[in-house]
């Protein structure tokens, strides 16, 4: 039994400082012989009543698909970007949502053994 996590999840806000993690997560995931999960949490827009959701089940169906579409559009030039260096991303997952929740929901559902987080810690990125 191997005493390394299988699966890293590596969650980007697209920062500069977060390619910083993102470095040290494709050097971690090749040493290491794991798998590296990429995520990108685009946040949904704020409700005006009550507390933050995971999820905004009361927003127009169409804010929650164009949401959803820059999640998917943000994703894939982090996933680009990493592409262009010596490491390999297995696979990459969009999120919508309040960005902490996302990621520890996704770190549960792959049953990651690391989740490496990078972000400048601005209020959009989860950093509250």
């Amino acid at each position: 039994m191997s005493i390394f996590p299988t699966r890293i999840l590596l969650a980007t806000d697209g920062s500069k400082d977060a390619r910083l993690a993102a470095d040290v997560a494709l050097e971690l995931a090749e040493r290491l012989d794991s798998e590296l999960h990429l995520t990108y949490v685009e946040p949904m827009p704020e409700r005006h009543a009550g507390p933050p959701a995971r999820f905004a089940i009361d927003l127009p169906p169409e804010v929650v698909a164009s949401v959803e579409e820059e999640a998917e559009t943000k994703l894939a030039e982090q996933a680009g970007e990493m592409g262009e260096g010596d490491g390999e991303v297995t696979q990459a997952h969009a999120r919508v949502g309040l960005p902490s929740a996302e990621i520890v929901a996704l770190a549960e559902e792959l049953e990651a053994g690391l989740v490496v987080v990078g972000s400048r810690g601005s209020a959009a990125s989860g950093g509250r």
